[in-house]
């Protein structure tokens, strides 16, 4: 009524307000203060906010660390990059050690017929006058080489044989068709007595007419 109109407008004993007045009398509860504005940004004194976007790892300086220098998040992706890491290791290691072998055998082979044209320089049989083919079979190929009466018996019995070197087939004498062969037996292309050359034909065999190559046979 009007008794607490005015007594709303007019202070009570010691100066307190109506509000006061009721909390003492415990007919109010006070109301809770408000927190001091931040110096820094007015809006309180909670924790600074962070730049960048929500859940983006950063780094000592507050920037956003690049996508490639993130760490694997799971025990998973740690697995799955160290296995691709691993698998390309092992490819690289395979690619250099086919490398080191072909150049090993490579290497190998040109020293080989270094050493085995030196071995036969000047030793060849051969007869720029001979009339008759003598063939084999060499690199799964049919092969000849023209050879006199008596080289095609001597060839036949095993008391010499032919070697290939630098693209040409030597008939060569008994014991250097072995040392080539102890130096590099791929290099030998008929030599009877090691079944070399498809050929197993006798001394008596190649006399005989069955046996003989006709001279007009173009293979």
């Amino acid at each position: 009524g009007p008794d607490l109109l005015l007594y709303n407008r007019v202070p009570g004993p010691m100066g307190l307000s109506l509000r006061d007045q009721l909390i003492q009398a415990g007919l109010a509860k006070p109301q809770p203060e408000k927190p001091a504005p931040d110096r820094r940004g007015g809006r309180g004194s909670g924790p600074p906010q962070r730049s960048g976007k929500a859940g983006k790892p950063q780094d000592g300086k507050g920037r956003p660390v690049p996508e490639a220098q993130r760490p694997p998040r799971t025990s998973e992706e740690v697995s799955l990059a160290q296995a691709f890491q691993l698998r390309a290791e092992a490819e690289k290691r395979e690619r250099e050690e086919a490398k080191r072998r072909a150049e090993e055998d490579a290497r190998r082979k040109r020293e080989q017929r270094e050493k085995l044209a030196q071995l036969v320089a000047g030793k060849a049989l051969n007869d720029p006058a001979a009339e008759h083919a003598r063939n084999f079979t060499y690199g799964k190929k049919i092969r000849k080489v023209n050879v006199t009466p008596e080289q095609l018996r001597a060839l036949n019995a095993g008391e010499t044989g032919v070697v290939q070197v630098d693209g040409r087939f030597l008939i060569l004498p008994a014991e250097l068709v072995r040392a080539a062969l102890a130096l590099a037996a791929h290099h030998v292309a008929l030599f009877v007595p090691e079944g070399i050359g498809a050929s197993s034909g006798s001394a008596e065999e190649s006399e005989d007419p069955r046996f003989q190559v006709p001279d007009d046979l173009v293979w």
